[in-house]
């Protein structure tokens, strides 16, 4: 804020009102606190205006403005004044508490103003009580709504906190003074209320004081009538073109006219909108030259503008002053919402707000606004800022970027405006409202925030009267509404008291809040008529008969005689006065014991004969009378076998891992436990108990089952239920159980997961995963597959780590805990499971903080890898390479799995490493020589250096075969022996050393051959030719055979 916004907003009111100040006490002025401590009255204030406007800015929560009048007010409340009414709205009657306790000196006077010693100054308000203490309607579309202390500002304009009966439209309510809204509602939508008497509902509005106070709900009654003609008040140039009429009420105009004009009509005009929060209507009447002009509302021949009542405006003439604007629009000031929200206040209204000009860290994308919008009912003179960041705590600049907005003249703001804001970390626990009983399906929860964690059923606990678990309902969250809504199938019995406990219920604060546990009990109401059962029991020997309810009747009812009929036959008599009613257990029965004559109208006694009783109309503890005015009820029944067409459907379910329980449609009167087989295994222990089924209809019985310890099944295990071969329970009609029947195979799954102990040690089975930090995470296992909705991380507690993550891992049935930092090895620590999570079928299992240690004997210090022996390698030049694995290198003692990491030859001439996509470490020759072969080993936590010699041996030479070739041979018979050197005839590139071998004549009767060394003799045996082979061998693989043929010519 600035000096020019300072002058730019001392509105005229302010202004007229310090300068016809009569010195009232206090005198009408500035009271400047702070470090500064100065009073300036109106002269003093033009005298010095540059040193006081400089001590305003500096302390402008510490400065209070006094009018003529002695009513004071905070200086902002003053500066955002626009009007007189406006000012008159923001201050009060001057109190010691809009003043500092140390003096203030008078400028350009002498002495000081103490306002501890003046005596016309009013105590220090009182908090008051924070409630609302009156609501009643200004006008035909304002109410007013009085508070009994100050509340605050967000949850006081909230719409959604106000409800008014029968009213459909908008509601703009607008925090006048600390303890003051005003309700404004669309003047075209409240015609209905007119001359009645309708019922405000105001909830959720909190103490400006303290946060985490709020309002008791509150339902008063508004009265509507508006017998009061609304007025024209002034007009004002907003725009070129653009004309803002003000009227003493919200007004409306009738559909199809105007009901405006401009200098009796010189110019044209339409009307751009009605504004019920302004109680304004914006026109659009073209360019208006500079000078002095009439607006006329309502001319003759035009009457439109009216108020919600009906009630016209009378014909107003309106002055309007037009002249050239070429300021620029100021911020005023910043108000936080919350860490993520802040309202910016302009001196006029603006366009061209855009989200990417508002900021608080230049430069820096993530501290810019992720949305704007203009406040409604402020004339475009408030814009909410949106962070998806949050703001940091404590004293903190906004900006708003150069020509970022304009006025509805086009100026725009030339410099970057800013504003200081004082940011507050929201600690305020969210909290529940109200509970609801909708109905006996249905139970509603309110917030005082919006929330997280509302939509979990694992949030929840509700038990019945005796602390049982209720199963079967689902929770939905609506977020607008901030509303849970429990939806119990099947329904809670109606005229039952039940408990519920939410907890892990959090607030979007940016570090969440999380709510108390919310604990209290409600009462379902019983709104459905009882019914009488149309079988009852008739004891003949005991002329005892037996009638059954659907739910817990009035006592004086079933005492009531005259109530009940008796019928044998088509005869039928009255209950004999002698008859003696008793109420059976729980008020759902009644035994009537007859005399032992029962006559009817011809004398003759009936008792024997009696098979129906007619019973009257009855009423439950509620008052609810029974569906039938008369109900006739059979006694008699016939005795029959009881299958699973007697099972109620849907009934059976597991209790726990030993336990199974199903409804009869019929009462017992015995059971035995050898009767039935559970799981195939034999039932230890059973038991019955007679009453009113779920359906609040049929008088039948609970059967629980239970089998031996040893044959207790996992928890999503749903066996069957059997009848065994002989059976010898039986109902209280006589009706016993078929044998070797099934009673339910479709058992539903009524047991909660658990921590799982499958080697039975007591302990929760758990495995750790660890890393090169220590234990990474911790997997703990549950006995079946858990919902993957109803896991979350603040389900787990790890004290000393925090929960950074958690997965369902193994087909659901365990939860990885990962933890943040590692936990250290050798260390033992917790694990505490203190939230909630279900199976797939919806039961819940609650950890109430159930410990699982993970002990250092499991978590020991880590042993390092060893490395192997006798790691040397030998390999040929040009030899594939070698490939080594971290088992083939080292140990380890703790079977950690080991890696490797960073090779390095000493002589990459020598030999090169490398480690391939398997994580192996190559080794490969490349020339004759000795290299160091070093490379690192880790478990994940030790790493040590494992250095072997790699030996490359020179490859063996290339043999170059000799070669050679003897040319035919002829000679003379007689002239022989003949001998040949084979080593002149043989040539060796390598001159490696030729032996030779295998020499032979083709045809010995021509000559024979013998081999010396390299000498070969030919002996002459007949005339003729003979082809001669002898083989020759360099040693290196290089071989050959000389061939030629030897005439011996006579």
């Amino acid at each position: 804020m600035n000096k020019k916004l300072v002058l730019s907003v001392l509105s005229t009111a302010v202004v007229a009102s310090m300068a016809a100040s009569a010195m009232a006490k206090p005198n009408a002025g500035f009271y400047v606190g702070g470090n500064v401590d100065k009073y300036y009255s109106i002269d003093a204030f033009i005298n010095h205006l540059d040193t006081a406007l400089d001590e305003i800015l500096d302390n402008l929560d510490s400065t209070t403005f006094v009018d003529e009048n002695g009513k004071a007010a905070p200086f902002l409340s003053a500066l955002n004044a626009q009007t007189e009414e406006e000012l008159n709205a923001v201050t009060e009657s001057a109190r010691l508490d809009h003043f500092e306790k140390n003096p203030y000196t008078i400028v350009d006077g002498t002495g000081s103003y103490n306002p501890e010693e003046d005596e016309d100054l009013l105590p220090p308000v009182d908090g008051g009580e924070l409630k609302v203490e009156s609501v009643s309607a200004i006008n035909a579309s304002q109410i007013e709504v009085k508070f009994g202390a100050a509340v605050e500002k967000k949850s006081a304009e909230a719409p959604d906190n106000y409800s008014l009966e029968s009213y459909v439209g908008t509601k703009t309510p607008k925090l006048v003074d600390s303890k003051t809204v005003v309700l404004t509602l669309d003047p075209a939508a409240v015609a209905s209320l007119q001359q009645e008497t309708k019922t405000l509902t105001v909830a959720n509005i909190k103490s400006a004081t303290d946060a985490t106070k709020k309002i008791p709900n509150f339902s008063g009654k508004v009265s509507f009538l508006d017998l009061t003609v609304p007025q024209a008040v002034e007009a004002k140039l907003i725009g070129p073109g653009k004309v803002q009429v003000f009227f003493s009420e919200p007004v409306q105009a009738d559909a199809g006219k105007v009901g405006f004009l401009v200098d009796g009509g010189q110019y044209s005009v339409t009307v751009e909108k009605y504004d019920a929060a302004t109680k304004s209507v914006i026109l659009q009447t073209g360019s208006l030259t500079l000078g002095n002009h009439t607006i006329t509302v309502n001319p003759d021949g035009d009457k439109a503008v009216k108020d919600g009542a009906g009630l016209y405006v009378a014909k107003t003439d309106v002055p309007l002053t037009v002249a050239e604007d070429t300021t620029a629009p100021v911020l005023v000031s910043g108000t936080v919402n919350s860490q993520t929200e802040v309202v910016l206040t302009f001196d006029e209204p603006i366009t061209g707000l855009s989200k990417e000009a508002v900021y608080h860290t230049a430069n820096i994308p993530a501290y810019q606004a992720t949305s704007v919008e203009p406040v409604e009912g402020t004339n475009d003179k408030q814009w909410k800022v949106t962070f998806s960041n949050p703001l940091p705590t404590g004293t903190l600049t906004l900006y708003v970027a150069k020509e970022a907005v304009q006025d509805n003249f086009g100026n725009k703001n030339s410099q970057i405006l800013s504003t200081t804001v004082s940011v507050v970390a929201d600690t305020t626990k969210p909290s529940v409202t109200e509970l609801k009983v909708v109905s006996a399906k249905s139970v509603t929860l309110a917030f005082s925030e919006d929330v997280v964690g509302a939509d979990s059923k694992a949030n929840y606990k509700v038990t019945d009267k005796d602390g049982k678990l209720v199963a079967g309902y689902s929770v939905s969250y609506n977020q607008e509404e901030k509303k849970a809504t429990i939806n119990f199938s099947p329904a809670l019995k109606e005229g039952a008291t039940y408990n519920i406990e939410v907890t892990g219920i959090k607030d979007k604060a940016v570090v969440p809040n999380e709510m108390d546990t919310f604990t209290t009990s409600f009462t379902v109401a019983d709104t459905t008529a009882p019914v009488v059962s149309e079988n009852g029991l008739y004891d003949k020997q005991a002329r005892k008969i037996t009638i059954f309810f659907s739910e817990a009747m009035n006592g004086t009812d079933l005492l009531d005689k005259s109530k009940y009929t008796l019928a044998a036959g088509t005869t039928q008599v009255e209950l004999p006065a002698d008859a003696v009613p008793v109420v059976g257990p729980n008020n759902t029965s009644v035994s009537i014991t007859l005399p032992a004559e029962v006559k009817d109208r011809n004398g003759n006694n009936i008792v024997d004969q009696i098979d129906k009783v007619i019973v009257g109309q009855l009423r439950d503890l509620a008052g609810n009378k029974t569906a039938k005015v008369y109900t006739d009820v059979s006694l008699g029944v016939a005795a029959g076998q009881l299958t699973s067409d007697n099972v109620v459907e849907g009934s059976a379910t597991t209790v726990d891992s030993r336990t199974v329980q199903f409804a009869l449609n019929k009462p017992l009167k015995s059971i035995v436990a050898s009767d039935f087989v559970v799981g195939d295994k034999k039932v230890e222990f059973a038991k019955y108990e007679n009453k009113t089924l779920a359906d609040g209809k049929t008088y039948g019985s609970v059967v629980t089952l239970q089998v031996a310890a040893k044959d207790a099944w996992n928890t999503d295990f749903t066996p069957e239920i059997k009848t065994a071969s002989v059976t010898k329970s039986e109902s209280v009609y006589g009706d016993k159980f078929a044998a070797d029947a099934t009673l339910a195979s479709d058992v539903a799954d009524g047991v909660a997961p658990a921590l799982a102990d499958a080697n039975k040690d007591g302990k929760t089975d758990y495995a750790l995963k660890v890393g090169s930090k220590g234990v990474e995470s911790v997997t703990v296992s549950f006995t079946e597959a858990l919902k993957q909705s109803t896991v979350s991380v603040e389900d787990f507690e790890v004290p000393g780590y925090s929960v950074a993550d958690v997965k369902l891992v193994e087909n659901n049935t365990k939860v990885e805990i990962v933890l943040n930092p590692a936990a250290e090895r050798g260390t033992s620590f917790k694990v505490r499971f203190v939230g909630s999570v279900s199976d797939t079928a919806g039961n819940v299992f609650a950890g109430n903080g159930a410990e699982i240690t993970i002990s250092a004997e499991d978590n020991p210090v880590n042993k390092a890898p060893v490395a192997k022996t006798g790691l040397d390698q030998t390999v040929v030049e040009g030899a594939p390479a070698i490939v080594l694995s971290a088992g083939d290198l080292a140990t380890d003692a703790d079977q950690d799995t080991l890696t490797l990491a960073n090779p390095t030859s000493d002589d990459t001439a020598v030999a090169t490493v490398a480690l391939n996509g398997n994580g192996e470490l190559e080794i490969t020759p490349v020339a004759a020589g000795m290299a160091n072969i070093s490379v690192e080993v880790t478990d994940g936590t030790d790493t040590i250096t494992v250095t072997f010699t790699v030996t490359v041996d020179p490859a063996a030479p290339v043999n170059n075969p000799p070669t050679g070739s003897v040319a035919d041979q002829s000679e003379a018979t007689g002239t022989g022996p003949w001998t040949i050197d084979l080593a002149a005839a043989i040539t060796d590139p390598d001159g490696d050393t030729i032996t030779f071998s295998n020499a032979g004549s083709s045809d010995t009767g021509v000559a024979t051959v013998s081999l010396t060394g390299s000498t070969l003799t030919v002996t002459e045996v007949g005339q003729g030719t003979t082809t001669i082979t002898v083989d020759y061998d360099d040693g290196k693989g290089g071989t050959g055979t000389l061939t030629f043929d030897f005439t011996i010519t006579p």
